[in-house]
């Protein structure tokens, strides 16, 4: 089957006597049940085979079928903790581009800055500021702790 067609559910409309069918884009695959008193399961066996091929689109059957003998939820599941810690680490390392960005602009705003007193000139205030933000910064982003 092609993996480009949405599988999806068609119940049957009031007064049909159809069952429900399930079809891959326009391609008609199965009619679950003509029997009304098994229409409710009829609709919830068609959803569920719907749902999992949908889910499963982009993998090729020797791939699920690699997964029958192993407990297919459990490498579901991990693979999905993977997917949000590598988020989470995508997530924190543009948090700390922004904060080594902000840092280094401020760096270059400042740079050069003095505040000329009776005993000489010092690199001003709004230099050193950006010089801890700086600092802080790259602690952060090597993983040390910020004095």
């Amino acid at each position: 089957m092609s993996s480009n067609s949405q599988w999806r559910v068609r119940h049957p409309r009031a007064g049909e006597a159809s069952g429900v069918e399930v079809y891959a884009g326009d391609q008609f695959i199965c009619q679950m049940s003509h029997n009304p008193a098994q229409r409710e399961d009829a609709k919830a066996n068609a959803s569920r085979i719907v749902a999992c091929v949908n889910a499963c689109d982009g993998y090729s059957t020797e791939q699920l079928e690699a997964l029958a003998g192993g407990n297919v939820k459990r490498e579901v599941t991990l693979y999905a903790d993977k997917l949000c810690e590598a988020e989470n680490r995508y997530l924190k390392a543009e948090r700390h581009s922004d904060t080594l960005l902000a840092a280094l602009e401020a760096l270059f705003e400042y740079e050069g800055t003095v505040d000329t007193t009776g005993i000489g000139d010092f690199p001003s205030e709004a230099l050193q500021d950006a010089r801890r933000q700086a600092e802080a910064a790259i602690a952060v982003a090597k993983g040390q702790k910020v004095r």
